[in-house]
């Protein structure tokens, strides 16, 4: 079977993911990655591309948080406004008097003077924080939309190829791969 310049691409896109994370040994060689992808079905290659492409599992430089942080508007209040004027319809509506009257006496508070507090921190505590935040979540998404989902399509792909008769993806006689 030929690889094809999809499953190429893939593999390569794969492998920088999987640097990123510090797993790469995880993975095959290339050119093994290569006809492991080209074993799986178009829908499960889309797949990859797409979240690959979404920037799923992707981690962020500390320039990068910077950058959010530095763009993030600084009291940044006709958000917390918005969500005031929903909530009091929504509570209003609800003829929940009790929940109104803990919306305006604590949560409105609230919510102001955390807005007001993360507006004063530097740039760099935010940009640090966002970071944190991004790369945790960032690990979490890899993790379950890309590790888990690669090892479930190859396990996926190496049982029909069985199959059919074709030689699997399992352990050769050497116990390697």
């Amino acid at each position: 079977m030929k690889p094809t310049h999809e499953s190429e691409n893939l593999a390569e896109r794969l492998r920088e993911l999987y640097q990123e994370h510090g797993c790469e040994s995880e993975l095959p060689e290339h050119e093994d990655l290569v006809k492991k992808l080209d074993t799986l079905s178009r829908a499960d290659r889309g797949y990859f591309q797409e979240t690959i492409d979404a920037g799923v599992g992707r981690q962020i430089s500390y320039e990068e948080a910077l950058q959010a942080a530095q763009q993030r508007p600084r009291f940044n209040y006709g958000e917390i406004l918005g969500e005031v004027v929903y909530g009091t319809v929504r509570t209003v509506a609800s003829g929940n008097l009790r929940k109104t009257l803990e919306m305006f006496f604590f949560e409105i508070p609230d919510r102001l003077e955390r807005e007001t507090v993360e507006s004063l921190r530097p740039y760099s505590e935010q940009a640090e924080e966002y970071l944190k935040y991004i790369n945790e979540s960032a690990k979490k998404d890899f993790d379950v939309y890309i590790r888990d989902e690669i090892g479930r399509a190859f396990t996926k792909a190496s049982k029909q190829s069985r199959k059919k008769g074709e030689v699997g993806f399992g352990r050769d006689n050497n116990g390697t791969n």
